[in-house]
């Protein structure tokens, strides 16, 4: 079951990043929101 809407601050992007496990946040969220100044 996913859970909506995550806004994702550079924090988790970076360490999940780093796992190679960033598909962890599309399995657990409908939508994934990286402000601009996070993705810069």
């Amino acid at each position: 079951m996913k859970n909506g809407l995550v806004i994702a601050d550079s924090g988790p992007i970076f360490s999940l990043a780093l796992i190679d496990k960033l598909e962890i946040l599309n399995e657990l969220f409908d939508e994934i929101k990286i402000p601009t100044a996070v993705w810069n």
